[in-house]
């Protein structure tokens, strides 16, 4: 017996496919380069930053799974809305993430405040995509 479609299996690889092409963007090496060759962040900045990011990720994530285990819409649902209305958040995040305002040293604080927002936004946003997948 048969519990998943094939047009549902092929939508899912889609979907997971998309999805890991956005996280290497931002797990990946040219995340680093983009950091200290493009937005010229300070390299000891970035490490510091990179490190943050998955201290982060590490409390985000069962934080984030415990809302969705917990949380069913109105309509029954529990995991399909997420799913639905989380790739538009993610995206926006990920623009707002390689948005690079300024390259002045001294918006250096700035810079790295709003970074922070950003991947904080941005990071919720994917882990509640990625525990409805």
């Amino acid at each position: 017996m048969k519990y998943v479609s094939k047009k549902e299996q092929v939508n899912y690889l889609a979907g997971l496919s998309g999805q890991n092409l956005v996280y290497s963007l931002i797990g990946g090496s040219f995340f680093t380069y983009f950091m200290t060759d493009i937005a010229m962040f300070p390299a000891a900045v970035v490490s510091i930053i990179l490190i943050a990011m998955k201290v982060w990720d590490g409390i985000n994530d069962p934080i984030v799974g415990s809302f969705v285990d917990r949380h069913s819409f109105k309509n029954g649902e529990k995991l399909r809305p997420f799913l639905r209305y989380t790739p538009l958040p993610v995206g926006v995040f990920t623009v707002l993430i390689f948005l690079v305002f300024s390259t002045e040293e001294s918006l250096l604080w700035l810079r790295v405040s709003y970074f922070i927002i950003m991947y904080i936004a941005w990071d919720i946003a994917y882990t509640l995509q990625d525990v409805s997948i």
